[in-house]
């Protein structure tokens, strides 16, 4: 009797606490357990249950005092409010507005490149890309090299896929909402679903029938055409993934007079290939300009073995020139194409070069002198000649080549590493194995760091 009575206890004590927790009834399903602090009492901790939310507030049910109530946003503390509107997935990253993701840049031998999302990389080396809704593998003896790369999601994943993704981010409840996933939706060219979201807009906001009109009579049209939407979007994966241009226009051509809504249609969609033809051919170009650097400065230094002056005075005055010409013959432009593609800097992934242990000839706080410690104890020439190694002086050439050199190079940023031989101080404490009895102690003394030469730091430039 007294087992059988103290488990009934327990189990009315453990009823007692999951009804504390539950929300009361049973027809309303919580979004989330959250906990905030309002203005008005910043020292009070509320833990709630969210049952609703949307762009102006939440309604909650307090734990405590069970009951419910509504809160606005602007009632929250602000870190608080940031974090429950993050976890509700309100607030969004850059990235994930934008629909971007952070994929690989797969450079194959011959020059072609492919983007995608690196799913693996199998027991042989194979990189598995998700590209275009499908899984495909790329031997590792026709890559030459990886980098990162932002790559829309509509290039990425299966549509049904992508589709779940965006609703589950976007949580389409307002009309606000259904307006954003329509626009995103129209621009990943599912049209069927874009179409639906902008009617939905219109029905919960009918001011805005007036201007989505046009937008949706575009998606009727392309409802009714289902020839031309594939068109649209096979051509939109042949520019973006496959930077097959000539290809998607071909495509395109077949429906450019298929009634006035569809020309219109083909004809932004041939504009939109044009802009992405002009950006890969401007990264193209950036490509071969960094590649032709890389040579021609370890082809100078292998090759004219100059001093530290003439390999400065080279770098300023004519490492420009022999880039316009070995690009110019590449690729088969002329002077004024060469100019226009240097101005359009597509962005991506920065390149570095650093100086290196040649950091106190260049970095502007070693020349000053390190805290009152006296000068830079390095001469130039004398370092050239003790690092003779071509890759230590190529980099340290190209860093200065980036700095002299602003119309080629894009220098994003300079910034410093603490040398690895004084950590950082410029100079090295040393100490006398045996007491000095002169002194009254340990003798010691300092060294100018033999790496850094009192600059205590590496200068490291990105450029593109």
């Amino acid at each position: 009797m007294l087992r059988s009575s103290r488990r009934s206890r327990y189990r009315l004590s453990v009823a007692a606490a999951l009804a504390l927790l539950l929300p009361v009834g049973a027809e309303e399903n919580p979004h989330a357990l959250v906990r905030f602090r309002l203005r008005a009492d910043p020292a009070r901790v509320v833990q709630a249950w969210v049952m609703e939310y949307g762009e102006q507030g939440m309604r909650v049910r307090e734990m405590a005092a069970d009951r419910s109530r509504r809160v606005s946003w602007d009632e929250l503390l602000e870190g608080d409010r940031r974090l429950i509107r993050r976890r509700l997935k309100l607030e969004l990253t850059e990235l994930e507005k934008k629909g971007l993701v952070e994929g690989v840049r797969l450079r194959l031998k011959g020059g072609a490149h492919l983007d995608g999302l690196l799913i693996k990389i199998d027991a042989d080396g194979a990189h598995w890309l998700l590209r275009g809704g499908s899984r495909l593998p790329y031997p590792k003896d026709r890559i030459e090299s990886t980098e990162p790369v932002l790559v829309a999601e509509a290039d990425v994943y299966p549509d049904d896929e992508l589709y779940r993704l965006l609703v589950e981010r976007w949580q389409p409840r307002t009309a606000e909402r259904h307006r954003k996933l329509g626009e995103v939706l129209y621009g990943a060219g599912d049209f069927v679903h874009a179409r639906k979201h902008y009617e939905e807009a219109v029905r919960l906001k009918p001011s805005w029938k007036w201007t989505l009109e046009p937008t949706l009579q575009r998606l009727r049209a392309l409802a009714r055409d289902k020839r031309l939407a594939a068109a649209l979007r096979k051509s939109r994966k042949l520019s973006r993934l496959d930077h097959d241009f000539s290809g998607a226009r071909a495509l395109l051509q077949r429906h450019l007079h298929d009634g006035a809504g569809g020309s219109r249609l083909v004809l932004r969609a041939l504009d939109e290939i044009d802009a992405l033809e002009h950006d890969e051919q401007a990264r193209v170009f950036h490509d071969k300009k960094r590649r032709a650097a890389h040579r021609l400065i370890d082809d100078f230094l292998r090759k004219k073995k100059p001093s530290h002056a003439e390999a400065l005075a080279w770098a300023r005055t004519d490492l420009a020139a022999a880039i316009r010409r070995r690009l110019m013959k590449q690729m088969g432009i002329d002077e004024a194409t060469f100019s226009e593609l240097a101005k359009n800097r597509p962005g991506g992934s920065a390149h570095w070069a650093t100086y290196g242990t040649g950091s106190f000839i260049h970095d502007p706080f070693a020349k000053r002198g390190i805290a009152g410690r006296g000068e830079i104890a390095g001469d130039p020439e004398s370092w050239w000649v003790q690092y003779t190694d071509v890759a230590r002086r190529a980099a340290y050439l190209r860093a200065y080549a980036v700095e002299k050199n602003p119309e080629l190079f894009e220098m994003v940023r300079a910034y410093y590493k603490p040398c690895s031989g004084c950590g950082g101080k410029g100079v090295k404490q040393h100490t006398a194995a045996r007491s000095v009895r002169a002194i009254g102690g340990r003798h010691e003394w300092w060294q100018a760091c033999p790496r850094c030469f009192k600059c205590g730091r590496d200068r490291v430039v990105a450029y593109r």
